[in-house]
């Protein structure tokens, strides 16, 4: 039986040979009508087996090698896509089978042009992975609720075709940051609002390693950078007084970590506990270190 809404589902991959596969199954086995769905998997110039597997399915496969972010890879996306609903989740999620089902009923409003579903995170498999989902990492609860206006993060989120006719693509040049910008411009330059719907649901796997996940949190950074240098006019200035206070946290953090070596203790909980040191420490300074790093590329001050 046919549906009200035809939807394309993007997702953006790069080197995701062992996540893709479970990804493009989900999508696959989603419980929303079989002829009222397209699958577009964008490939952003991927080096390993990426695009032989994401080949070996029954879905579209575009190649995008002009510009190296996951949102050029998504504009790609947008422009090859049918469907009247853009629908975003990324190469290392999984989604929930009544994910697509239960996130287009928020659509029954005509104001609401955008619908955040929730992220959840999938089992961790080591320390690293349960300190980031005890951290609700890539929460949708917590960027719905972001002080300046609400988005939602693309690794869940659903977008009329009609948002993108009206405001444009996504930033093609940010590596972070584009899916709140998206988010702002519909709701700054429309009347479309946002629906939170918190049982449409995809797993996400978080980043299993300390080079990883600083990496990620730099990105991070970076994003907080681009959304200030855009948008502050409208965002609280950033004091120096506030740049002191972060530089003592880094300081208490880094000293915390380094003295956790040194204390006699039981190995198990010195064991643990150093992990657990190095992660808080690592997880704090990858952001200021993007908010540094973005603060000189953008000409603003950040940090």
């Amino acid at each position: 039986m046919s549906t009200e809404h035809f939807i394309s589902i993007i997702v953006p991959a790069y080197n995701c040979e062992t996540m893709v596969g479970n990804c493009l199954k989900a999508l696959l086995d989603q419980d929303y009508p079989k002829d009222d769905y397209e699958i577009i998997i964008v490939d952003n110039n991927s080096k390993d087996r990426t695009a032989e597997i994401i080949k070996s399915y029954p879905v579209k496969y575009f190649l995008q090698k002009d510009v190296q972010t996951s949102y050029a890879s998504r504009n790609m996306g947008i422009q090859k896509a049918k469907g009247d609903i853009i629908a975003f989740t990324d190469s290392d999620c999984i989604p929930r089978k009544d994910w697509l089902s239960k996130a287009v009923r928020g659509f029954e409003d005509g104001v609401i042009g955008c619908v955040a579903g929730e992220i959840e995170a999938d089992t961790p498999q080591n320390y690293v992975e349960a300190f980031l989902t005890e951290k609700n990492t890539l929460a949708q609860s917590a960027t719905i609720r972001n002080p300046f206006l609400p988005y939602p993060q693309t690794a869940n989120a659903l977008y009329r075709r009609d948002v993108f006719d009206k405001i444009g693509l996504f930033e093609t040049k940010w590596a972070s940051g584009g899916d709140g910008d998206l988010a702002w411009r519909m709701q700054l330059n429309t009347d479309y609002k946002i629906q939170y719907v918190p049982e449409s649901v995809v797993l996400h796997r978080h980043r299993s390693t300390l080079r990883s996940m600083f990496r990620q949190k730099v990105k991070w950074g970076i994003g907080r950078t681009n959304h200030y240098k855009k948008y502050r006019d409208k965002f609280k200035k950033r004091r120096v007084k506030e740049t002191w206070w972060d530089f003592k946290t880094f300081l208490s953090l880094f000293w915390k970590m380094t003295a956790g070596y040194f204390k006699k203790s039981n190995p198990e909980s010195a064991t643990e506990q150093r992990q657990r040191n190095i992660l808080v420490f690592l997880n704090y300074a990858g952001a200021k270190l993007g908010e540094l790093i973005g603060s000189v590329r953008n000409g603003v001050y950040y940090v």
